[in-house]
């Protein structure tokens, strides 16, 4: 008897817990030409645009893709995207 009244107050307690714990969200990046893999919070990159400013890179100085598909500056990210980065130049 005593076994059951614990796990309803076990349960009870972890609900509690659940409501208050708001999981960080994640956005993976893979940086290129460094080859570093970094995790940002998807609420400091909601688009394309914010996710070049966190990292310190103008627009027009790299690209960023999601599934094979090229994203222009205002293209949202989402929690759980994977995206590439890559920094391009001019030759010259």
């Amino acid at each position: 008897m005593q076994n059951n009244s614990l796990d309803k107050h076990e349960s009870k307690n972890s609900s509690v817990k659940d409501k208050d714990f708001i999981p960080e969200v994640l956005v993976t990046v893979h940086l290129q030409p460094e080859e570093k893999i970094r995790e940002v919070s998807r609420n400091k990159v909601k688009n394309v645009k914010r996710l070049l400013a966190f990292f310190g890179i103008k627009e027009c100085t790299a690209i960023v893709v999601r599934d094979n598909t090229l994203l222009t500056p205002d293209v949202p990210i989402y929690a759980g995207d994977k995206l590439l980065v890559r920094k391009i130049q001019s030759a010259g």
